[in-house]
Formats: C-alpha cells, structure tokens, sequence
C-alpha cells in the first residue's frame, strides 16, 4: 500500500484540503493512492470514490471515472480475487470520449483482441526501430565530427539532418520507457511532459525543414549553377529558429484555445490546433518537391547528352539522397493529413496504414545514416585513408628500420 510521504508531489497538491491519512475510527480503509493517473484520497471500506476523467488523448474530462474500495480495505482490481497492484484498477473506459467509444462498440470481443495485439506489435515495432535508430545516427554522426576533413559545408548540413532526427527519436523513446514504467515519471511531472511533447513537435518541424535545406542546396548547385559560399547561419536560422518560432506560436494558440490553462501533457492536442503545424510542413515539402521536379528536368533537358564525369556522379549521389530523404519525411506526413476512420469494415485496411506510417516513421533514421554513411565519397575516402595509414603503422611496427651515424 502507497503510505501517504511516498506519493508523488503533484499527488499532494490534488488532494489539498484532504488528508491522505486515513482516520483512526476503528473502520476499515483505503489509503490514499495514485493509480499513475489519478491521485484518490482516503476511502472507507465498502464505499467508492468518484473523480473527474483526465484530460488525456481520447478520454473526454466532462464524465468521471469511480473507484471502489473492497471491505478488506483494499483497493478494487479487476476481478473480485486481483489484488496484485497495492494501487487497484481504474476503469477508465467510462471516461471515453464519444468517438473512442463507438470504434470499441463496434469490434467483437475477438476483434478488441486484435486491436490488442496490433497495439503491442506497433509498440514494439517503434521501441526497436528508435533504439536502432539513434544508434545508428549517433555512430554517423560521430564520425562526421571526428574527422576534421568532413567538416565542410555539406556535410554540416547532413550532421544538423542527422540532429534533428535525434531529437525526434530520443524524445519519442524517452516517452516510450516513461510508459512501460509503473510511475511514469515523465507524464507525471508537472511541466516536464509538455516540454517533452513540445520538444517532440519541434523535432518534427526541424527534420521537415532540413530536409528542404537539403534538397535546396542541391538545386542551387544543379539549377542555378551557385558554387559561392553561402552562409551556415541562414541555414540554421531556417532549420532551428523557424521551427522553433512556429512550434512556439502553436504552443501559445493551444493554451488560448483551453483558456490559458495547460492541460497535462497537452492533453488531446492532435486534435485541435494543429494546422498551425501542418500547414507549414505542407507547404515545406510541397516546395521540396517542386524543387526535386525541376532538379529532374535540368538534368533531362540539359544533361542527357552530357559526359559522365566524378563531378557529375557525385551530383547524381547527392539527387538520389535528396530524393529519398524527401520520401522518408513526406510519407509520415500525408499519412498523417489523411487519417483513417476505423471501424470493423476498414480494420485489414487500418492495419496496414498504421504499420505503413510506423515503418515510414522508424526507419528515417536508419535509412538517413546509412546514406549518410554509404553514400557520401568522402567518407569513404576517409574510411580508406584510414585503413591504409593503419596498415602502413603495422608494417613500420613489423619491420622496423634502424638508423646508424
């Protein structure tokens, strides 16, 4: 049982002006808990206790959740006999909102299962995808800022790619383990899951926006024919400072619209307020893809009859990457512009849009270091002058060579 000093601090400030002591009249009670959701005060045994819903995704905080403490003195579990969590169980079902409600009236008991089931698989899916991902980019990334020699313009854009999808996948697992932890820190936390869910909407912008920085910088090479040196700190200004000022505004609109008041971890923001977001995203990719288009027509028209040279393939590498850097950001993107309806008629349909939408979203990490590692000539020649200043140290070290006055 959770003794009144180990609950959580935000736990103490719901239950202001309620002692979470249970009072010493010869009943039998239930001691105040935080079920990782709800805080619930003291109950006498044999009666329940009846809260507000949360404002979360999906629940509707204008119906309320009851919790029933048995005449043992303990929380009720899910069944008569489950006495397994100190803190009970909340059936939060009755806090759905009206639209969650009718996609559970609808599924059989057996189609629930396979809801269950996709659930855990996408879970897992994601888990793995993102740890590899990080992984994976932060191998990459070290290397570009181990060797002084990849240090150039270019690849700077690459590294601050690579920066901005590390954002979105550290965030993302951070929130992950926050779940699978029976406290959940992070969501319990007053403030910090709204920076963290906050920060995960930035990171979003930032791969967007860089990506476009991408593919702008091989149009001006290929289209206009712009060798000058351009400044770094413009490109960061619209890879960082813009997104930032735009998830900012949203921010700011998302509190005006709850009456200046936050709701923990933003509550359902996917479903309000989110223009602000997708609109700019839209129209960053939509020139991206404009800029691709004419990338392909310059190369068409201008270039067929042209002699391949180093210069021209390595160019050919860099619209290649551009293209499928484009394609890992734009299908999440439109997926998420055009959201399934799920009912037991589209659930074959359902599961392939949502297993489509995490592997589109898991693997732009994956994908991005492994072009970034595979596809990029000076790597690779750094790679081999490594290697051979390796091999050159171990035959001077095998056979050394003496000197005599």
């Amino acid at each position: 049982m959770i003794r009144p000093d180990h609950l959580p601090e935000q736990c103490i400030e719901a239950l202001r002006g309620i002692d979470p002591n249970p009072p010493n009249d010869g009943r039998k009670w239930c001691s105040a808990t935080f079920d990782t959701v709800l805080c619930w005060p003291p109950v006498p045994a044999g009666e329940n206790y009846t809260l507000s819903c949360p404002p979360l995704k999906g629940l509707d905080p204008a119906k309320n959740v009851t919790k029933f403490c048995e005449i043992t003195g303990r929380w009720g579990g899910k069944n008569a006999t489950d006495f397994r969590n100190t803190a009970g169980w909340t059936n939060y079902t009755t806090c759905f909102t009206d639209e969650v409600l009718a996609i559970v009236q609808s599924f059989s008991s057996p189609m629930m299962k396979e809801m269950q089931k996709l659930s855990q698989n996408l879970r897992i899916a994601e888990l793995i995808g993102y740890v590899v991902s990080t992984l994976a980019l932060l191998f990459v990334l070290g290397l570009y800022l181990k060797f002084r020699r990849l240090r150039f313009f270019r690849n700077m854009i690459h590294i601050c790619t690579m920066i901005a999808l590390l954002i979105v996948g550290i965030t993302r697992l951070i929130l992950f383990v926050d779940l699978m932890t029976e406290w959940r820190y992070v969501t319990n936390m007053p403030f910090v899951c709204e920076l963290f869910f906050f920060v995960l909407e930035y990171g979003k912008i930032c791969v967007v926006a860089w990506i476009f920085l991408e593919t702008f910088y091989v149009h001006n090479r290929i289209c206009w024919n712009l060798c000058r040196k351009e400044s770094l700190a413009a490109y960061l200004g619209f890879g960082y400072l813009l997104p930032f000022i735009n998830a900012i505004f949203w921010l700011l609109s998302l509190w005006k619209d709850h009456n200046f008041k936050m709701e923990k971890c933003l509550g359902s923001y996917y479903l309000r307020s989110m223009l602000i977001l997708s609109v700019p995203k839209l129209i960053t990719n939509t020139l991206t893809m404009i800029m691709l288009l004419n990338i392909a027509r310059v190369l068409l028209c201008h270039y067929k009859n042209y002699v391949p040279t180093v210069e021209y393939k390595r160019i050919k590498i860099h619209i290649v990457i551009a293209f499928f850097l484009f394609l890992l950001v734009a299908i999440p993107e439109i997926l998420h512009l055009f959201p399934l309806s799920l009912n037991k008629n589209t659930f074959l349909l359902f599961k392939i849009y949502s297993y489509t939408l995490t592997i589109s979203m898991v693997l732009q990490g994956i994908i991005v270091a492994v072009i970034f590692l595979l596809l990029n000539k000076e790597v690779i020649d750094e790679f081999r002058d490594l290697s051979w200043r390796r091999k050159n140290s171990k035959m001077v070290l095998q056979n050394p060579v003496c000197f005599t006055s």
